[in-house]
């Protein structure tokens, strides 16, 4: 497994997603894991935003 893969494995965002959504469906929620969960998908959404804006520039 190439370093990038790895580093993402070690730290992917659907356990702490899982996570909070358990915690919420159970009546303990947990702000560590909510803030994480949070956090992982606003960048992932910024990510995904940015590349998409590249490639509509890139083609228009």
């Amino acid at each position: 497994m190439g370093p990038g893969a790895r580093q993402f494995a070690e730290y992917q965002p659907f356990t702490p997603i899982i996570e909070t959504l358990r915690g919420f469906l159970t009546g303990t929620p947990s702000a560590g894991t909510a803030i994480t969960a949070i956090v992982w998908c606003a960048g992932l959404t910024l990510i995904g935003y940015l590349w998409a804006r590249a490639t509509f520039t890139k083609r228009a």
